[in-house]
């Protein structure tokens, strides 16, 4: 029975080799069985501030849209209103001021 083909394993998964060759190329860091495949030792969590990948700054920004569009909302209706409004009051005080009215 020949030994070829057979699969090869490393951390990156398994391959199809179908010649002496090819097993020769990937000699190394590939295995016979996954069960000889070294575990990758864990790499400390890199943390880099890229605005583009950070999760957290996509929800500040749709959340600081939201806010945006509702201080928007009432500032207009404070207009409406003729009521005098300082554009540096918040949300919660714009509503304080047209609860009051």
């Amino acid at each position: 029975m020949s030994e070829y083909p057979k699969y090869l394993y490393s951390a990156e998964g398994a391959r199809l080799v179908l010649n002496k060759e090819q097993e020769l190329a990937l000699a190394g860091t590939w295995c016979d069985s996954p069960a000889k495949v070294p575990m990758p030792k864990e790499k400390p969590l890199k943390v880099e501030a890229n605005p583009a990948e950070d999760p957290l700054e996509e929800i500040e920004s749709e959340a600081t849209a939201f806010v945006s569009v509702e201080k928007g909302e009432l500032l207009a209706e404070c207009v409406r209103h003729g009521i005098d409004v300082d554009k540096r009051w918040g949300v919660k005080k714009l509503q304080e001021v047209l609860a009051s009215k």
